[in-house]
């Protein structure tokens, strides 16, 4: 689907382009100059370039991919009911290879993040995240967490988990490999990202985001947004949240801790990343993703 608008020509805080993807676009992440969108029915990963807002590639992973992240090179992809994360090579745009994580039949495999070199991928089943090394794609450490682990993001020298089933976050240490604060945030924890300084988290349950401070770890600031915001990203010194039942983002701007504009994208958007001068917002119920102008 052609864009709208050129991005260098459009206006701030406007979707510029709308790609057509088929089935259910589940996950969102940036790296090596391309958008990585996993497709969670279609049991694949597209590759979008942002040069032209055109899809370059369909990968097909063995499962249904759930969540995605890059580092080291590479995309990594979680998919539940396999017990299993892929790795795509961007060169190649191939799976080089596929991680055994956890024995559960649905592995409850539900984020992952990227830092301190390593790929951090939760597991809901077992309350757990586990540490892989890019270098020999092994599970270095495996780290007990709070009730109902999913989303996750780095800064500040940490891992943060955010716990759905008991609202809370956990504080990863790279250096220890454990956990070194649990943060109460707010009700029915969706989303972790981090900028300027600060953890946000999405609070499903009431519409809210919460700023917390690594210093103190504690949460300073809620935030008001939209209908169920199930997605966080940050760029252009913004935070970006994913509103799926309100169909729209919100731009958080964290000088003032306060939403500074509203835009429409598609229905039920439920991912979003950050890259190539644009936020990415990847709408499962229209199968559409959503780039839009900062």
């Amino acid at each position: 689907m052609a864009p709208s608008a050129s991005p260098s020509a459009a206006k701030s805080n406007q979707v510029v382009a709308t790609i057509g993807v088929d089935s259910s676009p589940m996950a969102a992440t940036f790296g090596a100059g391309a958008v990585w969108i996993a497709d969670f029915q279609n049991h694949s990963v597209t590759r979008i370039d942002p040069a032209v807002n055109g899809i370059t590639a369909t990968i097909e992973v063995d499962s249904f991919p759930n969540a995605a992240t890059f580092g080291a090179g590479a995309v990594w992809i979680t998919k539940t009911f396999s017990n299993t994360v892929s790795r795509i090579d961007p060169a190649t745009n191939r799976v080089t290879t596929s991680i055994g994580v956890g024995s559960i039949p649905d592995s409850g495999l539900r984020a992952a993040a990227f830092g301190a070199g390593a790929v951090w991928v939760s597991n809901s089943s077992t309350d757990t995240v586990v540490r892989i090394d890019p270098a020999t794609n092994s599970i270095t450490a495996t780290i007990k967490v709070g009730s109902g682990p999913g989303a996750g993001t780095f800064g500040a020298g940490a891992v943060w988990i955010v716990n759905s089933a008991d609202d809370t976050v956990s504080r990863i240490d790279p250096a220890t490999n454990s956990v070194t604060a649990t943060i109460k945030a707010g009700a029915k924890l969706g989303a972790a990202a981090f900028g300027a300084g600060a953890v946000w988290i999405t609070n499903t349950a009431d519409g809210t985001v919460s700023r917390i401070d690594p210093a103190t770890n504690r949460v300073t600031t809620t935030i008001k947004v939209g209908a169920h915001p199930i997605a966080a990203t940050f760029g252009a010194y913004a935070v970006w949240i994913a509103n799926s039942g309100s169909g729209n983002v919100s731009r958080i701007d964290p000088g003032t801790s306060s939403v500074t504009a509203r835009i429409r994208v598609g229905d039920q958007p439920v991912a979003a990343t950050f890259g190539a001068d644009g936020a990415w917002i990847a709408n499962t119920a229209s199968h559409t993703i959503s780039r839009i102008q900062p």
